[in-house]
């Protein structure tokens, strides 16, 4: 069965368990776990661009799909990061008990934690309303790296790297012109994709994915990332 057979399956088969929900369905695809995710409404994908898929802090997560009917009113996420790991729950819909409280924990923090990570413990409506604007810009970035999915790309990141190490910082304009050579979409993902593994950083906070948007590395010991 092709990819896209699959995929259509699976948004059938989540639309039919909505039951009578009515929210959004989106199948996203994650550089960060390198699969696609059915995400059950608006809020699971605002909180997915903003605390999972483009917090640098974060190196892995998992939904719990056993649990996550399109008609369930919450859903469990298990979060690794540097150090730890915990289990959250983020609702679709308010608790009777906490009508304002979106996400909160199911399991402690382990104790090689050292910092609680804004979205992992507790998580307001307005809160997550006020990511709304720089989510919308990732989820437009985030296109670029689906488009090049399961590529290698070797010669392209190698130039890649090369270019970052020798400015350091800069906008998309300036790699752009650096790799001229390359298909400027395919660039354009492998930006993209270097930022979500950490290798650099990108400022969406007021303004879209384009070419004057600004960048800077953490360090000049870059790697070439597949």
């Amino acid at each position: 069965m092709s990819l896209s057979s699959k995929q259509r399956l699976r948004v059938l088969a989540s639309y039919r368990g909505r039951g009578r929900a009515n929210s959004n369905l989106w199948l996203v695809y994650s550089v960060k776990t390198s699969r696609d995710w059915m995400l059950h409404s608006d809020r699971e994908l605002v909180y997915w661009l903003s605390y999972l898929e483009t917090n640098p802090a974060v190196a892995w997560f998992s939904f719990d799909d056993e649990n996550s009917a399109g008609g369930d009113e919450a859903r469990q996420i298990t979060v690794n990061f540097t150090g730890a790991r915990a289990s959250v729950l983020l609702r679709n819909r308010p608790s009777v008990t906490s009508p304002e409280e979106l996400v909160g924990p199911t399991s402690e923090f382990t104790p090689t934690a050292d910092v609680v990570l804004p979205g992992m413990s507790e998580l307001s409506s307005d809160q997550l309303k006020q990511r709304v604007p720089s989510a919308m810009r990732w989820l437009k970035a985030i296109s670029f790296a689906a488009a090049i999915r399961d590529m290698e790309l070797t010669n392209e990141s190698a130039a890649l790297v090369s270019a970052l190490r020798a400015r350091g910082a800069g906008v998309l304009a300036d790699i752009e012109a650096d790799l001229a050579a390359f298909d400027p979409p395919t660039v354009y993902g492998l930006v993209v994709r270097m930022s979500i593994a950490g290798s650099l950083t990108l400022d969406l906070s007021h303004h879209p994915f384009c070419e004057a948007t600004k960048w800077t590395t953490p360090d000049r010991e870059l790697h070439v990332v597949t």
